[in-house]
């Protein structure tokens, strides 16, 4: 009965997927120059872009100001009004294993975010841009698309001015929502009257139909040109 006893020393506490992956798959050898091919490429630019998106909330930013908005400044960001774009800025303790007929390779890694986010307040929308720190999980094997997983990530931490006019964004200033609101407002009132009026144009120059004779007539006319029937 004494070998059904287990203590705690028969049990190993892993505490993430990490974990459990540096344990029980076998390694393999990899490139860092290939897991850094795989990281740059669109589809996981554009997952890291949305899972940022997703989960990113009150954070420490860059944000683009001055008249020109070529300069920046530190502020607290509530949230990405949409997917920032990101780029890889760094790579560091890559580790590849081998998961039935599978490679997977698990990497810590850096990336630059930027794109337009609402100021804490909100009040204003903001061109941010920042850098975020996670620990990543993707897939090597060929044919499959990388399938990235972000494991954990620490908080995003702003960028300096020379990284953020890297950045392969549209640099616009702070602009007041509700001004923001005001011109979308005045551009739809505009838009209405304008097709309204040319509507109202087109109704006056359509001619009319007699409907004894089949004649196309001048719509200021009460008779038909031909027949002298009421139109």
């Amino acid at each position: 009965m004494g070998q059904d006893v287990w203590t705690a020393g028969n049990f190993i506490h892993l505490t993430s997927l990490d974990d459990v992956i540096s344990r029980f798959a076998p390694s393999t050898d990899i490139g860092e120059d290939r897991a850094q091919t795989i990281l740059e490429s669109e589809a996981v630019l554009t997952e890291a872009g949305r899972v940022a998106h997703a989960t990113l909330r009150t954070f420490r930013c860059a944000i683009a100001s001055g008249a020109l908005g070529r300069e920046t400044e530190q502020g607290q960001i509530t949230v990405w009004m949409e997917p920032p774009v990101a780029v890889l800025d760094s790579i560091k303790d890559v580790n590849a294993y081998k998961i039935g007929e599978h490679e997977w390779c698990t990497a810590t890694v850096r990336w630059i975010l930027g794109g337009r986010a609402l100021l804490q307040g909100g009040t204003y929308l903001v061109t941010a841009g920042c850098s975020w720190e996670t620990r990543v999980l993707f897939s090597l094997s060929a044919g499959t698309d990388a399938r990235l997983t972000i494991l954990r990530s620490s908080a995003p931490m702003p960028i300096s001015t020379s990284v953020f006019g890297r950045l392969p964004i549209v640099i616009d200033p702070p602009t007041s929502i509700p001004q923001t609101v005001e011109n979308v407002t005045t551009f739809i009132e505009t838009t209405l009257a304008e097709e309204l009026a040319a509507e109202k144009g087109n109704v006056r120059g359509r001619s009319v139909l007699c409907t004894e004779c089949d004649t196309l007539n001048d719509p200021r006319s009460r008779m038909c040109m031909v027949c002298s029937g009421p139109l």
